[in-house]
């Protein structure tokens, strides 16, 4: 429970408190100096504090990487049936492929007019809630 006074600044007040109490030993040694002041020591310890975001980052790459290399074999599968099991002429396969890559950027363009267009006059979670709507109505 929060002492009676100003509560928010008794708030910020413990956190700076728990901030400066920081133990140093669970940083790195680059970051150890005798002559250090305590905020180097803090603004060190929020730098250290970074590392989680970049092994998340490469968690993300290593999962993209995979994934893409999924959709290229399942690519490769999907050519392959259109191709051997509908026997389907390669030519007219390339034809339909482009014809549908031209029509899904210019769908993509157009989309994203609009939608620049609405956010100029709608809030954003309006805007959100609504291309929700769309999207899963478009699904169905």
């Amino acid at each position: 429970m929060i002492p009676n006074g100003n509560s928010h600044q008794e708030l910020i007040r413990r956190r700076d408190e728990s901030t400066a109490s920081l133990s140093t030993s669970s940083m790195p040694l680059r970051f150890l100096d005798s002559q250090a002041s305590s905020t180097s020591v803090i603004s060190a310890a929020k730098n250290y504090d970074h590392e989680f975001s970049r092994q998340f980052s490469m968690a993300l790459t290593i999962a993209g990487m995979g994934l893409s290399l999924l959709v290229t074999i399942f690519a490769l599968f999907h050519v392959d049936v259109f191709l051997r099991v509908y026997r389907l002429p390669l030519r007219a396969y390339s034809t339909g492929n482009l014809f549908i890559t031209v029509v899904n950027t210019f769908n993509d363009l157009v989309g994203a007019f609009f939608l620049d267009a609405a956010a100029t006059k709608m809030n954003r979670s309006d805007l959100i809630g609504l291309a929700g709507v769309l999207l899963s109505l478009g699904f169905l």
